[in-house]
């Protein structure tokens, strides 16, 4: 007779497990969790393999940190000298501007400087001229000591005229025919005196004698005359016309508009005229007047009368010496 299944099994056979459940945790297998039998040489393989791996990992490190270091030092120098390239031109700019504003404000200390000088010097030359004028002509009293006190103050009066009013100043003298020499050597030195003041840099004032006026040209047609002599005055400021009274008519009209003082042909002029007498008679404006009536008479009466008027605005005697 057999067994039963469910009796004790013998000794020796090995103890059948009942199923494993499924909420067991699974048993490790006796031949994955036996340990491999240790080497030696593999733990050091394994080691140095562990101690290269770091190693390079470490150089990796050091290698990027290199590489961001450089990065950095080359951003750093691309941007560095774009940096120092604008502040150093923002620097030479703020320079140049200093310079700019400081060599501006030394032109205009310097342009102020010169036109108050300018202005402070010239009315002072000017004034120099005028008081060496009058200097002169006040010398003139030791070599004239017989004339009239009043006409070396007329004579300096009515060359100043012309530079503080920029117009024509007309003197015209009365001579006596025995004093030929001595006024026609005053009428030079006035002249002169009056061109030092007018125009320093012209050779001589004109010195002409009445008659030299009467020629065929201008006895024809004043007008000229004019011509002639306009630019003659305009370049050396003094005219002197000795014996006026030996003008023909027809000529002297043209001193009609070289003496006009309101619309006047040369603006800076001084213009001396002579007329000689027998003898003085009554006040020297109506003499002159008188004369020059008798030698211009056949002029219209309008015409005759305007010029006398311009050419006698001053008369002046002079005494003999």
């Amino acid at each position: 007779m057999e067994p039963v299944r469910t009796s004790t099994p013998k000794l020796g056979v090995n103890k059948i497990i009942g199923r494993k459940s499924i909420h067991d945790p699974p048993c490790p297998s006796p031949i994955n969790t036996m340990e491999k039998p240790f080497d030696l040489k593999n733990k050091e393989n394994v080691e140095s393999e562990i101690d290269e791996n770091e190693s390079d990992d470490e150089q990796q490190k050091e290698i990027e940190d290199g590489e961001e270091e450089n990065l950095c030092d080359e951003e750093e120098s691309v941007k560095s000298p774009s940096r120092m390239s604008v502040e150093k031109k923002l620097d030479e700019k703020e320079i140049n501007y200093k310079h700019f504003f400081k060599n501006v404000n030394i032109s205009v200390i310097v342009g102020v400087l010169i036109l108050i000088i300018i202005l402070v010097l010239y009315p002072i030359n000017q004034e120099t001229k005028r008081d060496d004028g009058k200097m002169e002509i006040t010398n003139l009293k030791r070599f004239y000591p017989h004339q009239n006190p009043n006409l070396w103050y007329y004579i300096t009066s009515n060359i100043k005229d012309v530079l503080r009013y920029n117009k024509p100043s007309v003197i015209l003298f009365l001579y006596l025919k025995n004093q030929e020499k001595t006024t026609n050597e005053l009428i030079l030195t006035i002249s002169r005196i009056a061109q030092k003041n007018l125009n320093e840099n012209a050779l001589e004032p004109l010195i002409i004698n009445g008659l030299e006026l009467n020629t065929n040209s201008y006895l024809k047609d004043y007008g000229y005359l004019i011509e002639d002599y306009k630019p003659i005055l305009e370049e050396r400021n003094v005219l002197a016309v000795k014996n006026l009274e030996l003008v023909s008519s027809n000529v002297s009209q043209a001193f009609h508009y070289l003496c006009d003082e309101f619309n006047p042909l040369v603006r800076k002029s001084f213009i001396v005229f002579t007329v000689k007498v027998e003898k003085f008679i009554g006040k020297e404006f109506d003499q002159a007047g008188i004369v020059l009536r008798n030698v211009w008479r056949d002029l219209e009466d309008d015409k005759l009368e305007a010029l006398i008027t311009r050419v006698t605005n001053l008369v002046l005697r002079i005494n003999p010496e």
